[in-house]
């Protein structure tokens, strides 16, 4: 077992905790334990799989926080840990994972603002979830900086204010920025061209709503994408799954 360098365990019925035992396996590159039933903390020591590319605890019941040993995982670039409750603010130790490339923190009831500079440092990052939580507060510009992010979710959250994002950003993902669902959102002058972002001209929330012809425009396009859903985070994170399975088992 210390050669192991992929496991998966991945839809399985495995209850319990995520055994400590985990952090011994140190040429472990690839750990999929997501679909099953595992609840408890991540234990401290998975952070010494310092050889750890890809790491999916999706789809458990694991709560937070997340420990700060994480931070020592140095090479990983995929963290997926969508639709457990962690309740917790953003954790912060992401933000050490400087080659991360796909986040996935959708579903997992964080609440309280994005901080302006919680992923400033993940340069490589191409995908970020943060969608069906409790996120307050505005979106930080600073998103926009990261220079290879192309996926962006952050729909149904509490996010409020104007959309602070440049045009040039907002018009390069297209739909693949999702803010859809946080109905406290608007859009500047900057921005009113972008309809699929689903979001009312601010100008009309200071006027008061606006023309009815406006608001109801705007409620149907609302209400159009609660019925699509929001699956462009979702989708691009199982893509890279599926991608970056087939990739490792080649290794």
């Amino acid at each position: 077992m210390a050669s192991l360098t992929i496991l998966d365990l991945s839809w399985n019925g495995i209850a319990g905790g995520v055994p400590a035992a985990l952090g011994r396996l140190r040429r472990l590159q690839k750990a999929d334990l997501s679909y099953n039933r595992l609840a408890g903390r991540v234990p401290p020591e998975v952070g010494s799989l310092r050889e750890l590319v890809f790491l999916d605890l999706s789809h458990n019941a694991l709560a937070g926080p997340l420990p700060s040993s994480l931070s020592g995982l140095s090479r990983l670039q995929y963290l997926l840990l969508q639709d457990n409750p962690l309740g917790t603010a953003v954790p912060g130790v992401v933000g050490a994972l400087r080659r991360l490339q796909v986040l996935g923190l959708s579903g997992c009831g964080l609440t309280g603002p994005i901080p302006r500079a919680a992923f400033a440092a993940l340069g490589s990052l191409t995908a970020l979830s943060l969608d069906r939580n409790r996120l307050d507060g505005p979106i930080p510009a600073t998103l926009a900086a990261l220079p290879h992010l192309g996926q962006l979710n952050l729909s149904q959250n509490r996010l409020a204010g104007e959309i602070a994002l440049p045009g040039e950003f907002v018009a390069r993902l297209g739909r693949r920025l999702d803010v859809r669902g946080n109905d406290e959102l608007c859009v500047g002058r900057g921005l009113q061209g972008s309809g699929h972002l689903g979001a009312p001209p601010c100008a009309d929330r200071r006027d008061g709503g606006g023309s009815t012809e406006g608001s109801s425009a705007t409620a149907g396009a609302a209400a159009g994408g609660r019925r699509r859903g929001y699956g462009y985070g979702s989708v691009g994170v199982l893509a890279c799954h599926v991608f970056v399975s087939s990739l490792v088992f080649r290794l």
